[in-house]
């Protein structure tokens, strides 16, 4: 089986090994690293050993990447070597190490198929000393295999939780991916994998770099979904309450950014009504947002409301309801000032006097 489709195959595929072990390793013939399975330390002999043993069934599977079962007898016999019962600690975290590392070589020259047989590998075993192999597939080209690779990391979200150094150097990566990541489904997962129960302070500021970062999207008008920020938005309702006060300022300053854009973008863009639903619930998200964050109650001219409101003057109930977050040259808004002190209109640049558009989705007064 060729994975042709990286979404569909993510999506089918689980990241842990399926049914019963086959214990390869016995059917295949001899156990390579049987006699270092007990060391609590391994020699560089020893490492070498394993390498060997790694790079021969890498080698093995990458001349059957079309045989479904090649793949599975592989995944499944490294499975068997990490899980081992005579494996010690020591030999655990080294055989995961050096699968991480060369994981890694092999995902940075072969970016497609094997690289996805190598980390839903790297999922069974659940081990973060791989996360090499996972920081080299989040540099692919391919966005299927990024998005591979943050699933893998949230699947081994408990064993990263369990080590506070791992954790932030999880995060702090994710930051990285988050902030330059252009796939809207790829950026959605980056979103999604900030979810770990330990350390939500180092979370939520990293969040609020992400947030500020993807609007670059917008200004340079290359948003090509709204998955990620709806999963974004998510984030933000989730860590409400864990933001400190400078990550606070910071998030809503964003949030007026992004409740400008996506009004502007609902009011003059030519959208399906697929589209411009989407840009309704995340209208709805932002105004939710920003009331948790600053103990502003929303109005009842919302902009969500007007959106969903079937009035002839829609369009300027729209902009009036924008209004009273961001202001205007003529009104000054509710987060301009205070704590908050957002720039007037937010977004100064986009224009909103232009005339409205017809849209094919639009109510009738009789609606």
């Amino acid at each position: 089986m060729r994975f042709r489709k990286p979404y569909a195959c993510i999506m089918m595929c689980s990241l842990a090994t399926a049914g019963p072990a086959f214990l390869w390793a016995q059917a295949s013939g001899t156990d390579a690293v049987r006699d270092l399975r007990g060391k609590a330390d391994l020699t560089a002999a020893d490492l070498s050993a394993i390498d060997q043993h790694v790079q021969a069934q890498i080698a093995k599977v990458q001349l059957s990447l079309d045989d479904a079962r090649a793949i599975r007898r592989f995944q499944e016999r490294l499975a068997d070597d990490y899980t081992h019962s005579s494996n010690s600690a020591g030999f655990k975290r080294h055989f995961a190490e050096r699968c991480g590392a060369l994981f890694a070589e092999e995902i940075k020259s072969n970016p497609n198929d094997l690289a996805r047989v190598l980390l839903h590998a790297l999922g069974g075993m659940g081990d973060p000393a791989a996360l090499p192999a996972l920081k080299e597939a989040a540099n692919s080209a391919i966005p299927g295999t990024r998005a591979l690779a943050v699933l893998t990391v949230s699947q081994m979200a408990p064993a990263i939780e369990a080590d506070p150094a791992v954790l932030s150097d999880v995060v702090q990566w994710l930051e990285q991916v988050g902030r330059r990541e252009q796939d809207d489904i790829v950026a959605e997962l980056v979103y999604g994998a900030l979810r770990f129960t330990n350390q939500r302070g180092e979370q939520s500021t990293t969040l609020a770099k992400i947030l500020e970062a993807r609007l670059k999207n917008y200004e340079a008008k290359t948003v090509a979904g709204y998955k990620a920020d709806a999963s974004g938005l998510a984030g933000v309702l989730d860590f409400s309450g864990v933001f400190g006060d400078a990550d606070r300022k910071r998030v809503v300053r964003s949030l007026a950014k992004y409740l400008a854009f996506y009004t502007h973008r609902y009011v003059y863009d030519d959208l399906s009504s697929t589209g411009r639903g989407e840009l309704h619930i995340l209208v709805h998200m932002t105004e939710q947002s920003l009331t948790q964050l600053t103990g502003l109650a929303a109005n009842t001219s919302s902009v969500a409301g007007a959106i969903g409101s079937a009035h002839e003057d829609r369009y300027n109930r729209i902009r009036t309801a924008l209004e009273e977050w961001v202001g205007s040259p003529n009104k000054t808004g509710r987060l301009n000032g205070g704590a908050w002190q957002v720039p007037v209109g937010a977004v100064p640049e986009l224009e909103f006097s232009a005339p409205v558009p017809e849209h094919p989705d639009d109510p009738t007064p009789d609606e």
